[in-house]
């Protein structure tokens, strides 16, 4: 079984070098309207709720000071059981993953279905 704690840490180094890279891609309304949905998933807000606009300005100032320091930065292999595996090389992460995963715990939680 992989350990889930490392590859998570992996895979979400790898999403905020890419939000640094092309979080910019986008024009001024389109990205802070992102950004703001970004901020209510990150922090599990359910849509109804009004954003706290002092906590979600110093989280989007944050976000912006992380992507400084990460826009060079080349994206992390992924640590899988069998090996380390280059983040876009897909079908073996995904075969690998669906064997490791696709165990009696872990369908268990998935009621019984592994479909990657």
């Amino acid at each position: 079984m992989p350990n889930l704690a490392a590859l998570t840490a992996a895979v979400q180094r790898n999403c905020d070098i890419s939000d640094a890279r092309h979080g910019g891609d986008y024009g001024l309304c389109t990205f802070l309207l992102k950004m703001r949905e970004y901020y209510r998933w990150e922090h599990e807000f359910p849509l109804p709720r009004p954003l706290p606009k002092d906590e979600l300005g110093a989280w989007l100032s944050a976000r912006e000071q992380l992507w400084d320091g990460l826009e060079a930065e080349n994206f992390s292999p992924l640590p899988l059981a069998a090996g380390e595996l280059e983040p876009f090389d897909a079908a073996p992460a995904a075969n690998c993953c669906r064997k490791a995963w696709c165990t009696a715990p872990v369908m268990g939680a998935f009621k019984n279905r592994c479909s990657f």
